[in-house]
């Protein structure tokens, strides 16, 4: 009781002045992206800021220690429950899931047994390269036509596709209703993508009758989700009964846990939805900034090419994930393109369950939680020269260890504490394979040879807005 009493007589954390029904959005200009909104909060007010998003109590965290603190506190490792995120989840999955022994399982569950660094190696080849390797075969078909392309849309097309074969292995023989499942599965990520945010009714109660025909809208969309989902967890089951050949994918590795009776079939499903939620836009995402920024600087793609060149060959065999080593600069160029552009600038809110100290401040139950990676990530307290795309700060150390800057809190691109990204290893490897791989065999460069804009588009993934490139072949 102590305890509680002297937390409750601690200040709140500072911020600006809240307002009858709005709270404190007056501060967040509407023409503003939201993560560049709360960091400049953040800049005013302090490392930690308290502030109203209508009549949700908002704390916003700017220091990667203060972060590390708080995010590794159970009392705050909750989801907040945004009405499209409950419902999307059903209180399921890694991603939206509420903080509890079924999450805690499930996380252990796919960090041991799914992808794990080696896991995610072994994936790399069987599943990753083959699809990654398409998209090249696509790219130099669209280079000797001499047309653009729209670099998201295909990326997104060609993430998708590395997903599902990831998640549900290359059957030698599709079933008959594969393309048409595939198809109507894409929609529904497409439309995820549109709608997984947060609705005016989270902010303002009343409003629930306004959002009432969206809500039903993601009820129906998640249950044409779960039934496709079903029925390809369904079809590599009968597969296997059936001993068909295919080269198996994550998938097969849960279907025997589940008959060794340590997981059920709702658990797949549910780690399927998380993969095809989040995989395709935030590697989508994550490599169009890669090659608009390469293909802005065209320095860099040099650099990086000579360097792919010298050490394992132009015409050579195409880049492993087991070489990043032997390309630090490619490698430096991946890892400072995830932090000059930041996917998730403000990963996804937590929730705290309990009142709970940080920083001197009282942190209030029931509060919103935003850990802020952008403010982090451009902040000048942490990094020389902030705004700029510097590679050279990600290369290894003088006696080959790896960089100051990669080991440091500051660095998140995954977010940070007990409910950091458990894919991180998954999403590092695939980006860095489409790099080098992509630039092993192409050059990019902007349609009128002057660079393109590096603004964002804030969605699910922050990506940058639609653009085309002119490939060609090397």
């Amino acid at each position: 009781m102590n305890n509680v009493s002297s937390t409750s007589r601690l200040p709140l954390p500072p911020g600006p002045a809240r307002f009858p029904v709005v709270g404190s959005m007056h501060k967040l200009p509407p023409t503003q992206p939201i993560h560049i909104a709360v960091s400049r909060l953040g800049a005013k007010f302090g490392d930690v800021s308290f502030f109203h998003i209508g009549s949700i109590p908002t704390v916003v965290v700017t220091h990667p220690e203060i972060m590390q603190e708080i995010f590794s506190k159970p009392e705050t490792a909750d989801r907040y429950p945004y009405a499209v995120f409950s419902r999307l989840s059903k209180v399921e999955g890694l991603i939206y899931s509420g903080y509890n022994k079924n999450w805690r399982n499930l996380s252990g569950f796919a960090e041991r047994r799914l992808w794990s660094y080696e896991d995610v190696i072994s994936l790399s080849e069987q599943h990753f390269a083959p699809e990654i390797d398409n998209a090249i075969s696509i790219i130099g078909g669209l280079a000797e036509s001499g047309q653009q392309f729209d670099v998201h849309d295909l990326l997104m097309d060609s993430v998708y596709r590395l997903t599902l074969r990831t998640l549900f292995g290359h059957p030698e023989q599709a079933p008959p209703d594969y393309p048409e499942i595939t198809m109507m599965l894409r929609g529904y990520i497409d439309w995820f993508n549109g709608a997984a945010f947060a609705k005016i009714s989270d902010f303002f109660p009343w409003m629930k009758i306004v959002s009432g025909g969206t809500i039903r809208k993601i009820s129906k969309q998640r249950d044409l989700r779960d039934a496709m989902i079903a029925r390809f967890v369904e079809s590599v089951s009968q597969r296997r009964k059936a001993n068909l050949a295919a080269v198996p994918g994550l998938v097969d590795i849960m279907l025997e846990k589940e008959e060794a009776g340590e997981i059920g079939r709702e658990t797949i499903h549910a780690i399927c939805m998380d993969l095809l939620g989040a995989v395709p836009s935030g590697v989508a995402a994550t490599m169009s900034w890669f090659l608009l920024i390469v293909a802005n600087r065209p320095e860099v793609q040099g650099k990086i090419q000579t360097e792919i060149d010298q050490a394992i060959g132009r015409d050579g065999p195409a880049p492993t994930a087991a070489e990043r080593g032997i390309l630090p600069y490619t490698f430096a160029c991946v890892a400072e393109s995830a932090r000059y552009r930041s996917v998730a600038p403000m990963a996804i809110p937590h929730r705290s369950i309990a009142e709970t100290e940080v920083a001197g401040y009282r942190i209030p139950s029931m509060a919103q939680l935003i850990c802020s990676i952008y403010s982090v990530h451009h902040d000048e307290r942490f990094w020389k020269s902030p705004d700029d795309f510097v590679p050279e700060r990600f290369m290894p150390q003088a006696d080959g260890s790896p960089s100051e800057a990669l080991a440091s809190l500051s660095y998140m691109p995954y977010g940070i504490g007990v409910r950091k990204c458990t894919g991180e290893h998954f999403a590092n490897i695939v980006s860095w394979l489409y790099a080098a791989r992509f630039l092993q065999r192409l050059e990019f460069s902007t349609p009128k040879a002057s660079p393109l804009s590096e603004d964002e588009v804030f969605g699910l993934s922050v990506r940058p807005k639609p653009y085309k490139l002119k490939p060609a072949r090397r």
